[in-house]
């Protein structure tokens, strides 16, 4: 029996954006974020980069552990300079942690400890250097794609290995490697790649801020809640969000970029295909799954966003939700308002790819080529 919301007094819009988490949350569907990509391309980058900030976020986790057990080696100088907010705050405040007991620390002092660790472990400097890592290594990958997916002898050992061994900085590629469209899509995937992991970073320590909020209220009260010891139960509760948030990032991310770079990397006027073959599948990539595209350029004049896809189309400022409130009503969305086929990844989460479609020979049937294509689809 479907639910019915009356939605009459919700400002319009709190309502729009309530349908459209809900359309969002519908279409993502269940998913098992740790399993690998079926992109090839892109699984062992993303794996990669769930590596690199699990181990920062790991390190955090520990250092919280250590300390509140009353070992405070970890608490260290930075051995960088751009690891630290300011030389001398960065040390007097490692000074003061040190002489804490974790049963006398006052809510300042809590505070204080998350935002050293934060400042110590995933600074602005660290994040940017990860972007750049995840941004560069993506947008090269989508061009190798390009040029090796008909290489039948690139096995995926081989292909993790190549993966392994690409630049992991812009500075590092080599003049002209790119394109300026790619280099576009690079540079502008590396800053929303760190405005990503800056949000996660807020939201870890707006969280793990809000547990000693309510422990140091337990702890006025004299309820049991207030020790340090069940803070800390919850506080690590808060590091499982954060790895989920992280590998977000590395799905969603490395999938973009990659598919961004691949379409980037593709001669205008050939064809691609879309892939969104795999479990979980929500209800708008299965309606692109297996449709073919042609490649033009951002610039073309009349573009066609149902047949046409070009580097730079995503669906940002688009809406998941075919429905809008409109004054007291609900009412349907115009098409040039909704999710389109996009060149990167379509939603979070999503795990699509592009293939290119197999041109015939000139010397071959149109009758024979659509006989091979149909047993290879059925392959």
């Amino acid at each position: 029996m479907p639910l019915l919301i009356d939605v009459e007094a919700v400002p319009d819009e709190s309502c729009d954006h309530a349908i459209e988490l809900m359309a969002k949350a519908y279409g993502e569907g269940g998913h098992d974020m740790f399993r690998p990509l079926e992109n090839r391309w892109a699984r062992y980058l993303c794996e990669q980069f769930t590596a690199r900030m699990g181990a920062i976020t790991g390190a955090i986790e520990a250092a919280l552990k250590r300390f509140l057990s009353g070992d405070r080696g970890d608490l260290q100088k930075a051995s960088e300079p751009w690891l630290r907010w300011d030389g001398a705050e960065f040390e007097a405040v490692r000074e003061h942690l040190n002489m804490l007991d974790a049963d006398l620390m006052t809510l300042d002092d809590w505070q204080l400890l998350i935002s050293w660790l934060i400042q110590r472990y995933l600074p602005d400097g660290v994040i940017t250097s990860q972007a750049d890592f995840l941004a560069t290594r993506a947008v090269l990958l989508g061009k190798i794609q390009v040029n090796l997916q008909g290489d039948h002898r690139l096995t995926d050992p081989m292909l993790e290995t190549l993966t392994a061994l690409l630049p992991t900085r812009f500075a590092e590629v080599p003049l002209h490697a790119l394109t300026p469209t790619e280099l576009a899509i690079l540079h502008y995937g590396r800053a929303h790649a760190a405005e990503n992991i800056r949000s996660v970073t807020g939201q870890t320590r707006h969280r793990m801020a809000t547990v000693i909020l309510e422990h140091q209220q337990a702890r006025l009260f004299g309820q049991r809640e207030g020790s340090w010891q069940h803070a800390s139960v919850r506080l690590f509760d808060e590091f499982a969000i954060t790895h989920k948030d992280m590998r977000r990032i590395a799905v969603t991310e490395s999938g973009e970029l990659v598919n961004q770079g691949y379409i980037a990397a593709t001669t205008v006027g050939h064809h691609v295909t879309r892939i969104e073959a795999y479990k979980n599948t929500c209800s708008f990539c299965a309606g692109i799954n297996g449709k073919t595209f042609e490649v033009v350029a951002p610039d073309a004049p009349d573009k066609n966003g149902d047949t046409q896809i070009w580097p730079g189309k995503t669906n940002v400022g688009r809406s998941a939700s075919p429905m809008k409130r409109v004054g007291d009503l609900l009412v349907e969305r115009s098409k040039d308002e909704l999710w389109w086929p996009a060149a990167g990844v379509q939603h979070p989460h999503c795990r699509g790819a592009w293939v290119p479609v197999t041109e015939k020979p000139p010397a071959v049937s149109q009758q024979f080529f659509d006989m091979l294509q149909d047993t290879l689809n059925k392959v």
